[in-house]
């Protein structure tokens, strides 16, 4: 994996990929707590893309799907509920979610 993120780091024009440190158990069991996640910076979003988006001045990552002139924020985890926002009250697409790294410990 670390193979694979470095190759990707030098070969992807700078300033695209970036990583955050994601806590909390909103996306498990695809993205368990403290796990490391790439993502692409991309200003858009395809229906059902795992998408980094900017809430309120928090980064976010969730399943991204749009309905009309809905939004809906969409956790893995079944325990939490899905956020739908007017189109125009999503504040920020920060990019589409690459890779996920975390220890299997």
């Amino acid at each position: 994996m670390k193979d694979l993120l470095k190759y990707a780091f030098d070969h992807v024009p700078s300033n695209k990929l970036f990583m955050l440190y994601c806590k909390g158990t909103f996306m498990k069991p695809l993205i368990p707590d403290k796990s490391l996640v790439t993502f692409v910076r991309k200003p858009t979003f395809e229906n059902a893309d795992l998408t980094v988006v900017l809430i309120d001045d928090k980064a976010t990552i969730k399943h991204v799907k749009l309905v009309g002139d809905k939004v809906i924020l969409i956790s893995k985890n079944n325990d939490y509920d899905s956020i739908v926002l007017n189109k125009d009250k999503l504040e920020k697409i920060l990019g589409k979610v690459v890779c996920v790294e975390y220890d299997i410990q």
